[in-house]
C-alpha cells in the first residue's frame, strides 16, 4: 500500500468512525485491520504463508461500497472470522485497541467478552 493511499484510507476510516459514510472496499478494510509485518514476525512460516495468501486475495477486492460505522464493523468482523480460522488474530492485530478486541470477540461469537469491551468503549466515550 502506497503512502498517499494509506493517508487517504485512514482519513476515510476516521470519517466513518466520526459518524460519516465513505466508499471503501473489503480490501481497504483488510489493509486497515490486519498487520502483515506483525504476522510475519509472530506466526510460523506455514501459517504466515496461508495468512499472506488470503490477505492478498482480500486486498485484491477493489469494489468500493458505501460504509457507515455499522457496515465497517460488520466487514471487519467477517474478515476476522475468516482469518482466525487459519491463525489466531492476536498474532497480527492491534490487541492494545479496545475496538480490535471487540471485533475479535464478535468474530468468535464470544458475547461475554464483547459486552466487556462494549462497556470499556462506553466508559472511554464518557470520559
Amino acid at each position: 500500500m502506497g503512502f498517499f493511499h494509506s493517508l487517504g484510507l485512514f482519513a476515510k476510516v476516521s470519517k466513518i468512525q466520526k459518524g460519516g459514510t465513505e466508499n471503501l472496499s473489503v480490501g481497504d478494510v483488510a489493509m486497515v485491520c490486519l498487520n502483515m509485518s506483525q504476522a510475519q514476525r509472530n506466526l510460523p512460516a506455514n501459517e504466515f504463508r496461508l495468512i499472506s495468501s488470503m490477505y492478498k486475495g482480500f486486498v485484491a477486492a477493489k469494489e468500493a461500497i458505501p460504509m457507515d460505522c455499522n457496515k465497517f464493523d460488520d466487514v471487519i468482523v467477517e474478515i476476522y472470522k475468516a482469518f482466525d480460522e487459519i491463525a489466531p488474530l492476536e498474532a497480527y492485530t492491534d490487541t492494545s485497541d479496545v475496538f480490535t478486541n471487540l471485533h475479535i470477540a464478535l468474530a468468535r461469537d464470544d458475547k461475554q467478552k464483547a459486552d466487556i469491551y462494549r462497556k470499556k468503549i462506553l466508559e472511554q466515550m464518557l470520559k
